[in-house]
């Protein structure tokens, strides 16, 4: 997650989001990454997805989920490469780099914005690992010992 500019909007509900999720093969969850995105209770984003040559159904699912956001296809270069043209086309404040194999919980960008502050960089949210199914595995990642609290 990077800011576009050191300062922020002292309104926190003014921040604009961007969810930039870079997808090699994952036509298998591609769809629920994106739809974990644009079903945010949050007033101001945008989607970006960026199919790195997929060679599975991935095209064809997020063509059949797409709304009005921005979809990308270019040519394998990696994840970094993905995020780095996802991150070129986007206008957040906040940018929030997703795996096309993770989803955001819901209520992720509320979350973010109840701590945003002026001159923050980075906003770590813990990951909850799950099995094939959707399980949760009971493991969370990072392992870190002071967080903040989930908001209610």
């Amino acid at each position: 997650m990077e800011v576009r500019s050191s300062e922020c909007q002292a309104n926190h509900t003014d921040l604009f989001f961007s969810v930039v999720i870079a997808n090699y093969n994952c036509g298998r969850s591609v769809r629920q990454a994106i739809e974990s995105a644009l079903t945010q209770e949050w007033p101001d984003m945008e989607v970006i997805v960026v199919d790195e040559g997929s060679t599975d159904n991935s095209a064809d699912v997020i063509r059949s989920v797409w709304r009005k956001d921005h979809g990308l296809l270019k040519e394998n270069g990696g994840q970094r490469e993905a995020n780095n043209v996802g991150f070129g086309r986007s206008a957040g404040d906040v940018i929030i780099f997703l795996a096309a194999d993770d989803v955001l919980v819901p209520g992720a960008l509320r979350s973010i914005a109840s701590v945003w502050r002026t001159g923050l960089s980075n906003v770590q949210l813990l990951m909850e690992r799950v099995d094939a199914q959707g399980r949760p595995i009971r493991n969370v990642i990072p392992k870190i010992r002071n967080v903040i609290p989930k908001n209610t």
